[in-house]
């Protein structure tokens, strides 16, 4: 369950996260037990610049169509396919090394239509 008191961000800031999530993670049938959501969670904040509590992961992960098999887990795993993880894992680990934040403009979804990072 989401504690809803536990969400910390602004509109503004929960946009670029969930940008964030729909830019690099792509949906697949399984879940992904190697990146529960706590693990997720400090991937988005290298990548946004900016602390994303694991409740705003969780909440945002839901909010992007992601699933999980158990949301009473403290750090459930969402159906994200490896592949996306890693290419997050690389862009995060490139920000932090190099104190950047990316602003990341919307312009699709997993649909396949044109995506835009910046």
């Amino acid at each position: 369950m989401i504690e809803e008191s536990m969400t910390t961000l602004t509109p503004e800031k929960e946009e670029l996260v969930k940008n964030a999530i729909t830019c690099f993670l792509v949906p697949q049938k399984t879940m992904n037990r190697h990146y529960p959501s706590y693990r997720l969670k400090h991937l988005l904040e290298k990548v946004v610049g900016f602390y994303v509590s694991n409740e705003d992961c969780k909440k945002l992960m839901l909010e992007c169509g992601f699933i999980t098999d158990d949301l009473n887990e403290t750090n459930p795993c969402f159906n994200m396919s490896m592949h996306g993880v890693q290419t997050l894992s690389y862009v995060s680990d490139f920000c932090f090394r190099n104190g950047l934040a990316l602003s990341i403009r919307k312009k699709g979804h997993h649909d396949g239509t044109e995506r835009s990072h910046t």
